[in-house]
């Protein structure tokens, strides 16, 4: 029971109704210009929720590599709205967190624009935000992580590395391997950068033993996708497909699907690069099905304009006609929406009249990466 009596459920609920009215709401607020949208907020309490706090600051990060000054923006107004939220006492603690994971989003956002001392002094809101709530080692762990790359930013090299070593000593005692492993690729570069390669790679190799000591399968899939991703981007594509079909067997055994998701992507990534199209298709197609079961359609549009841009790459435009006329009838089946699947009837279009190329399914897969940003933004196509 909560300080009013509430039970946990209770509290779950709220959240969770919170978190699907905010759903509701947000997309159309986004396609406001961003000073209405916080004009929106500032003027309607009954927007400012748990739920729509949440929902913006997912929106924010989303926004951290190809819009980072709309990031800026959206995480400002996520801070400045979660401090003026009104909730009953019994739910406190969790607005807290709410609250300060957005500071945390804030301060990715002002790194990624440079502004190195203005995400110190977010990530110190975080701080004090997390310190408010019970049991708030991990959530303190996460500002650690954050604010060892700042240190390392400002060349504090010395503090960087203590901080971003007890961050993943948090992270791999709570079972969090995403944020564990983003912690020791974090070390890695930092040593690699200090010119202390021997040190990097010293650091893996104990990851590694550590990960098969503990016997923690899911662990080393983790491991072996992110070395997998690492070899792939380095041009050691055999090396990486190896690593990543491991990883995707056992995160399928595991019953990760989420994770099994993303490495059967980076899996046909690799495929690609080794010339071996048909199996990256293949791939391909599953992520797709996936992805539209569990109602994902703007991620299974980009696995499907994926595996359209290697169809035509190797100039088999026929399979790609093909495949656009069954993308269309899938997407609207499964209920995309109306001014999304304009893209897919722009593809159908181009398909018909012979002249569907690369640069058109780039173009659809630039709007599909734009989606999250502003859900109700209408496609136009080339011509």
């Amino acid at each position: 029971m909560t300080a009013d009596g509430s039970s946990w459920r209770e509290v779950e609920q709220w959240l969770s109704a919170s978190h699907a009215e905010a759903g509701r709401v947000l997309p159309q607020l986004l396609n406001l210009p961003t000073p209405m949208l916080a004009s929106e907020l500032a003027r309607r309490p009954e927007l400012r929720t748990v739920g729509m706090i949440q929902r913006l600051t997912a929106v924010a990060e989303e926004a951290l590599d190809r819009f980072p000054l709309r990031a800026c923006e959206l995480a400002a107004i996520a801070v400045e709205s979660a401090a003026r939220m009104e909730v009953p006492p019994a739910r406190v603690s969790v607005a807290l967190r709410i609250q300060a994971q957005a500071w945390i989003t804030h301060a990715r956002a002002l790194r990624g624009v440079g502004r190195i001392g203005e995400a110190a002094e977010a990530i110190a809101m975080a701080r004090e935000l997390f310190q408010q709530t019970p049991a708030n080692e991990w959530s303190l762990a996460k500002a650690d992580l954050l604010e060892a790359q700042l240190l390392h930013d400002l060349g504090r090299r010395e503090e960087a590395l203590p901080l971003v070593r007890r961050a993943s000593s948090l992270f791999a005692f709570h079972y969090d391997h995403d944020h564990y492993l983003q912690g020791r690729m974090i070390e890695t570069w930092m040593l690699w950068s200090a010119g202390d390669g021997a040190a990097a790679t010293e650091v893996w190799r104990a990851t590694v033993e550590e990960a098969e000591q503990y016997g923690n399968p899911a662990l080393v899939a983790h491991l072996e996708r992110k070395m997998g991703v690492f070899e792939l981007r380095h041009g050691s594509d055999e090396e990486a497909a190896r690593l990543l079909a491991s990883a995707l067997a056992t995160f399928v055994g595991e019953g990760l699907t989420g994770e099994a998701i993303r490495a059967r992507w980076n899996l046909a990534e690799a495929a690609a690069a080794l010339g071996r199209i048909n199996e990256a298709i293949s791939e391909l197609h599953k992520v797709r099905a996936e992805l539209v079961a569990m109602g994902r359609l703007g991620e299974a549009a980009l696995a499907s304009m994926a595996g359209l841009e290697l169809l035509l790459a190797a100039g088999r435009l026929d399979e790609a006609t093909s495949l656009v006329d069954i993308l269309a009838f899938l997407f609207r089946d499964a209920g995309m929406a109306t001014n999304a699947l304009e893209a897919f009837s722009y593809l159908r279009a181009r398909a018909g009249q012979g002249r569907l190329t690369q640069d058109d399914v780039t173009h659809v897969r630039r709007f599909f990466e734009d989606l999250p940003q502003q859900p109700y933004m209408w496609f136009r196509g080339l011509d």
